[in-house]
């Protein structure tokens, strides 16, 4: 057991006991965990705002190896997203992200590259006032790679998608449109997002046919360790 700290974004939360709240965490390092926080419904507690569902919080905990529920002893909200909670739309999309960085993600498995691909998707949706889909299909095409539901091209430097980058499901079709759009989003900055311009029906089409695959992987026990071990041995 040793007293640690991390950055984290809380990616959901539910009432427990008459004032305590279970979330669950994606941390920078330590990975992704459920905790308790004692008293959290408390307004004397001053924890009821910091525990809300995309804050982007440190946490301060003694961590227990493998125990399925950690317990907070202190945290700090960093930023609070007020953009994003204001607005439908952004709020929607913020909601698939986490959902998505949730279903994916092993507990305590630590990578770094989805908490910070996360951090920079939801700071680009909080900035930006238009191509919300934009930054959808941008978070799911790294979190693919990431997660080694993805591959990079043979060139090593943009993720594209193929009848052989995911496991289960249909192939794909148009191939080389989809890859033309998913090439410039893997060389683009988060931050340059918004000066994109893609047709919004073929968006839609090709952020459907991601989440179907990344959820019929993350569906079959075991798809994501193995598929990321073998990329990590090529």
């Amino acid at each position: 057991m040793a007293f640690v700290s991390s950055e984290a974004i809380v990616l959901n939360k539910f009432k427990y006991g008459d004032t305590s709240l279970i979330v669950t965490l994606l941390t920078l390092n330590h990975g992704k965990f459920n905790a308790l926080i004692k008293g959290a419904r408390n307004a004397k507690s001053g924890l009821s705002g910091v525990f809300e569902n995309i804050n982007h919080i440190s946490v301060y905990f003694n961590k227990k190896e493998n125990r399925e529920l950690q317990t907070i002893s202190k945290s700090e909200n960093i930023y609070s997203f007020p953009a994003i909670k204001q607005n439908l739309d952004k709020l929607n999309i913020a909601y698939r992200l986490l959902e998505l960085s949730n279903k994916l993600l092993i507990s305590y498995d630590v990578n770094k590259k989805v908490f910070f691909l996360l951090k920079n998707s939801l700071n680009a949706l909080e900035k930006n006032e238009t191509k919300f889909l934009i930054i959808l299909l941008y978070f799911q095409l790294f979190l693919s790679v990431y997660t080694g539901v993805g591959y990079i091209d043979k060139n090593g430097d943009s993720p594209i998608v193929s009848d052989e980058t995911f496991a289960y499901g249909t192939s794909f079709k148009e191939k080389d449109e989809i890859n033309e759009i998913l090439i410039i989003l893997g060389k683009t900055n988060p931050e340059n997002l918004e000066q994109l311009n893609f047709d919004e029906n073929k968006l839609r089409e090709i952020i459907e046919m991601l989440d179907y695959h990344l959820i019929s992987d993350v569906s079959h026990p075991g798809i994501l360790k193995t598929k990321k071990v073998i990329s990590q041995l090529k």
